[in-house]
């Protein structure tokens, strides 16, 4: 009688949180912060306005862009540790 208690209470249990993550939306202290993700969205859409945010960054001319060449000095780098 024990083990099976305890077995229904694990899986009640497990329905109450599936039920929690199913719905992240609301008001309990558990949900999603959606106002401040919502005024974080607002606050990176209105940095796009701002006249500088046109220029495009660029590398140096000393970076490396070969995928074997990098691979081949992290390899170097992982060795001398």
């Amino acid at each position: 009688a024990i083990l099976s208690f305890f077995v229904i209470f694990g899986m009640f249990a497990l329905n109450r949180i599936a039920s929690e993550l199913e719905n992240p939306f609301g008001t309990d202290k558990n949900d999603l912060p959606l106002a401040h993700f919502q005024n974080e969205m607002n606050d990176s859409l209105m940095m796009l306005l701002h006249p500088t945010t046109d220029q495009v960054p660029c590398t140096s001319r000393r970076c490396i862009t070969d995928f074997e060449v990098l691979m081949q000095s992290r390899a170097v780098r992982t060795t001398k540790r």
